[in-house]
């Protein structure tokens, strides 16, 4: 630099000095720090994070899925909020439908909304990976479901719990003792009062 251009502060200085001691402006623009993620209760490591105007919800070990799109706005994004967890409720539900040899997995999230008010969205939980997939690495999928159909399936899976107790109940009058007697002394086949 010429002696002209020492202790001289660039940022105060007009175009015409900056040109003529050689000084230019860069390229390329600062990277700026917004958060674009909120930190959920349940479950543990989930996210939801804000790509433009568009969210994702991000589970450990499963690929981002997105977020119906009427929640723009309704959730905020900012440096206070960031480091606050958006306390969520879960339901989680896994069963073997009938005639089905792979497991149901469903999940439901109750996100309370920074304006006020709650939303719910429902997801199928894909399958485990098989052996293949899981040398090569894996990572699950989530696949939107309507939450009358979660409940719907709730129920049936609930149904079917009921079922497989109510079947190991003896049948009355045969003889065998309740389950709950079981063990006592002098309960035991055919043993009467």
């Amino acid at each position: 630099m010429p002696e002209i251009c020492q202790d001289i502060d660039f940022n105060q200085a007009g175009a015409e000095l900056k040109k003529e001691c050689g000084v230019q402006t860069r390229n390329y623009r600062a990277y700026k720090n917004i958060p674009e993620h909120r930190n959920l209760l349940l479950p543990k490591g989930a996210k939801i994070v804000r790509k433009g105007k568009e969210m994702e919800l991000r589970l450990q070990n499963t690929l981002p899925v997105d977020l119906p799109p009427d929640l723009e706005g309704k959730l905020l994004f900012d440096e206070k909020l960031r480091r606050t967890f958006i306390k969520t409720k879960m339901d989680y539900c896994e069963f073997f439908p009938d005639n089905s040899s792979e497991r149901l997995r469903i999940l439901k999230l109750d996100i309370p909304l920074d304006i006020g008010g709650e939303r719910s969205v429902c997801y199928t939980v894909e399958s485990g990976p098989t052996t293949v997939q899981r040398n090569a690495g894996y990572a699950g999928r989530l696949e939107p479901l309507e939450c009358s159909d979660f409940l719907r399936l709730k129920a049936v899976s609930a149904a079917g719990e009921n079922r497989k107790s109510d079947d190991k109940q003896p049948i009355s009058g045969s003889g065998e003792p309740p389950l709950q007697e079981v063990g006592k002394p002098g309960a035991g086949k055919g043993s009467g009062p």
